[in-house]
């Protein structure tokens, strides 16, 4: 039994959390503070922060069932003045990101308390949460998949995160678990020392594995439950065996080379994480929501690949989506503050600390629209090039407000034309990418869709489309695959085709003087 497991206790939460975060909150010494919840539902049913609200906190309560919000709004009139209520579903990306809606509602960046609880992809919106980060998060995973198998969440296919993917995004996030309840709770790296819990529990965080849980999908199991039972009896012993190694292993080893070994594993874990995301960029699925702008994007870009020996910055890198068309290069990441895997942290003043004339090639893809100064930005990119070395860059013509924190700008040919050449660069080529008809079909299958109606039979509007939703999601890959067929001519197209007056995104290419 993990040492916090004592605490459990409900009064409104589901699992015992109530009583966890009261021990937790007591050796922080947080008497009062600032919540966050979605899926909220009521505000009451099975929440880990309605109490904590009765107490004196103030906070957020997001909830996206109109139905849902209805009941929440009523259970709140009491605190008004204490609680923000929004009506929205918490995205991955897209103006409804969990940045975006915490920004709007004027939440503190250090707030005390996250709970995340969507029954879905609940790790995908953490991975996400780039501007604030709070003391306590509450997450909740699928705790009847046992520890040590990472699986994340993947549509209708596979539902929800497992207890070890969880873990190790905490560790990439800067974060410990200190409870599994069937959701886990994490508490920042910083103010674990004050909670005093047993260094085991630290250093080997399955050890927090409530296994009551791999017993209960079998309650009601059908009659092939006698092999669901040997197979679960015999993970539950390998596990136990495994504790035991674990156990053995650091009573023999420094602390440190423990930690190193964490930190190693969070590497991984991140670029396993990033290999994932980078098939999208580099293979995207035809049934993928941004499959044409993906495709040309990547078509784009790879008109520049090379095998040559290039020292090569990905200025604002993310997860290099393009490194692998850069086979033999130095190639060299640049990101903010806190990014893993960095080579160069980027300041404030878009800088990085590297000698003048460093670098042959500068990629710069889809980060221009993020940079709150792209004169600065630009400046820095050809202070760092050789003299001839080319700056390769994509950016936005038409597309959502998505803050990773940020999103500031958007261009047209002859706008991106000016800004480039006024910062000292020679233009090559610009291009404009997903054009004219793929252009409307992106638009329309991804962004016409979410204005339809939930209750469709309120109006013949709704109806209308609701029927649209439909027919989108249902034929959206036929959809791709005949704008590959038949307009393959607007996926990259010159600068000089004025006819393409309408393009999601933008690529530059252009030199050093």
């Amino acid at each position: 039994m993990a040492s916090l497991d004592k605490y459990r206790s409900n009064v409104y939460s589901q699992f015992g959390e109530d009583g966890v975060l009261k021990e937790i909150c007591r050796r922080l010494n947080i008497s009062t503070g600032y919540f966050v919840e979605f899926g909220a539902w009521d505000g009451k049913f099975l929440s880990n922060t309605f109490h904590l609200l009765e107490q004196g906190w103030r906070g957020v309560y997001i909830e996206g069932d109109r139905e849902k919000y209805e009941q929440l709004c009523r259970n709140m009139i009491p605190y008004a003045e204490k609680v923000v209520l929004l009506n929205k579903f918490v995205r991955v990306d897209g103006p409804t990101k969990l940045d975006n809606i915490l920004c709007e509602a004027h939440a503190p960046r250090d707030l005390e308390l996250l709970s995340i609880d969507v029954d879905s992809n609940d790790w995908h919106i953490w991975l996400g949460l780039k501007t604030f980060q709070p003391k306590i998060l509450v997450i909740e995973v699928i705790s009847s998949i046992p520890a040590g198998v990472i699986q994340t969440h993947r549509g209708e296919d596979v539902l929800g995160s497992s207890f070890s993917a969880a873990i190790e995004l905490g560790k990439l996030k800067g974060y410990t678990a200190v409870c599994h309840t069937g959701n886990i709770i994490f508490v920042r790296n910083e103010l674990i020392p004050r909670l005093n819990l047993p260094e085991d529990e630290l250093l080997f965080p399955e050890l927090l594995f409530d296994y009551s849980w791999l017993k209960k999908p079998l309650v009601s199991a059908a009659p092939q439950s006698t092999k669901k039972t040997r197979l679960l009896s015999r993970l539950q012993s390998a596990h136990q065996q495994l504790r035991g190694i674990l156990l053995r292993i650091r009573q023999r080893t420094p602390a440190k080379e423990t930690i190193t070994t964490t930190n190693s594993t969070s590497s991984q874990f991140f670029s396993s994480c990033a290999d994932s995301t980078n098939q999208d960029y580099l293979h995207p699925p035809v049934d993928h929501p941004f499959y044409l702008h993906l495709l040309d994007l990547k078509t784009a870009v790879s008109s520049y690949a090379s095998s040559d020996s290039l020292r090569i910055l990905d200025f604002g890198a993310g997860t290099s989506p393009y490194r692998s068309l850069f086979p033999n290069s130095d190639y060299r990441r640049a990101d903010l503050p806190g990014s893993p895997a960095v080579d160069y942290v980027v300041s404030a003043h878009s800088t990085i600390d590297e000698a003048d004339e460093y670098f042959d090639l500068v990629i710069s893809t889809q980060v221009l629209e993020h940079v709150e100064t792209p004169e600065l930005y630009l400046k820095e990119a050809l202070r760092l090039l050789k003299p001839g070395g080319r700056l390769v860059l994509t950016t936005l013509g038409i597309f959502e407000e998505h803050g990773v924190p940020k999103d500031y700008w958007r261009w047209t040919a002859l706008g991106m034309r000016k800004l480039i050449a006024n910062s000292g660069f020679r233009i090559e080529e610009i291009k404009r990418l997903t054009c004219n008809p793929r252009a409307a079909l992106f638009l329309t299958t991804n962004y016409l869709p979410r204005f339809a109606a939930i209750r469709p039979w309120r109006s013949p509007h709704a109806l209308v489309l609701w029927v649209v939703r439909k027919l989108c999601r249902r034929f959206r890959k036929h959809l791709h695959r005949l704008a590959d067929s038949f307009f393959q001519s607007d996926a990259v197209c010159p600068e000089e085709d004025n006819s393409k007056s309408l393009y999601i995104a933008l690529l530059v290419c252009a030199t050093k003087q």
